[in-house]
């Protein structure tokens, strides 16, 4: 069942006697406080609120080492399953009730050794697919260098003695590339989503001031009015998934802009428990119903490039992080009046989660 001892780190000591009497006939178990336990081999975890809190920082690091593929069971009363929402998925895979039964622990240790052999192979798949990317975008770059760094050329040893159409040409040319070399940017980015996903309580109105922040000459270019409101909130999220997310959504409300107006984007903070909602409002050009799920889909454009540059792969990044954060997202708009897209994220709280950010980060 196991590839090694299971690590101990249980509080109370009679559970911590019963536990550790069934381990002894299921692979035996090492206390977690013990200095082998740092790096040694082991076939996962048993742990209670006490010693989940103690050993955040190192079990999040075993846990990222192997993809996730190193299982973590917690004892829990009843009226400690609350406190054990902000861990949930990320650091624990299943809870048991206490006092435990022996049966039971077997039972759940057994399941869990079986999901964490599906886990390792499709962490191994994942690596070989981000193995791959890497190389591919490699490839296709290299000619790409070679195209642009050729036109340039041209056009500084030749541009006086070219006619008008053929400077047109290269500069066409060095244009499209910089386009492809974008779009393979914004493609690699959109398969590495996920490589590492990170939960814990955030509070959602600095974040979306960082972004405002991090889109001010954005802002500025584009002529544009970007204000925040809302409730005070904490969501439960990655934080570098999200703030890409909500800059995704704000760097499409600049670029749809419509002509005929001062662009005005919002981002509005509302709680709807249990979830709490981030909608990133604007008056620009607005979306037909017929295409407002459409767009969500990589490489979907519903104008010309000259028009309105870009990849086509903003939204599609959007819809893959909210997918990865058990998020929910939608849009709705009026052609010609401006659109409201928005992401609905599981709402969180503060308790605790200022201990579990500062050992998560250590």
């Amino acid at each position: 069942m196991s590839s090694g001892p299971w690590l101990v780190a249980i509080a109370h000591p009679e559970t911590r006697t019963r536990v550790a009497s069934v381990l002894d006939s299921a692979g035996g178990w090492l206390p977690a406080d013990s200095p082998e336990a740092w790096h040694f081999p082991s076939a996962g975890a048993i742990v209670d609120l006490h010693g989940l809190r103690r050993h955040v920082s190192w079990l999040e690091h075993r846990r990222s080492e192997t993809g996730k593929a190193w299982p973590v069971l917690c004892l829990a009363s009843r009226k400690h399953i609350p406190a054990l929402r902000p861990y949930w998925g990320e650091l624990i895979d299943d809870v048991a009730p206490v006092p435990p039964k022996s049966e039971e622990i077997l039972l759940r240790l057994q399941r869990l050794s079986q999901d964490r052999e599906r886990l390792r192979l499709l962490h191994a798949q994942r690596l070989e697919k981000a193995a791959f990317m890497h190389l591919a975008m490699h490839d296709l770059r290299a000619p790409l260098r070679v195209i642009k760094g050729y036109a340039e050329a041209i056009q500084e040893d030749h541009g006086g003695r070219l006619p008008h159409e053929v400077k047109s040409y290269l500069e066409r040319i060095g244009r499209v590339a910089r386009e492809m070399n974008q779009l393979l940017e914004r493609i690699y980015l959109f398969c590495r989503l996920g490589e590492q996903v990170r939960t814990r309580s955030i509070r959602i109105l600095p974040l979306l001031e960082q972004v405002r922040h991090a889109f001010r000459d954005a802002i500025a270019d584009a002529g544009a009015e970007v204000r925040l409101e809302g409730e005070k909130a904490w969501v439960r999220g990655d934080t570098e998934l999200l703030r890409l997310a909500v800059g995704e959504l704000l760097a499409n409300a600049l670029t749809y802009r419509s002509p005929q107006r001062t662009p005005r984007v919002t981002l509005r903070v509302t709680v709807r428990s249990p979830w709490v909602r981030i909608t990133v409002e604007d008056n620009g050009i607005g979306i037909a119903e017929e295409d407002r799920e459409r767009i969500f889909t990589p490489l979907v454009r519903l104008h010309g490039q000259e028009a309105y540059p870009g990849a086509g792969m903003g939204l599609a990044i959007v819809d893959k992080i909210t997918w990865l954060l058990g998020a929910r997202r939608g849009v709705t708009s009026t052609p010609g009046e401006g659109s409201q897209f928005w992401i609905e994220l599981p709402e969180s709280g503060p308790e605790g989660d200022a201990e579990y950010d500062d050992l998560a980060h250590r």
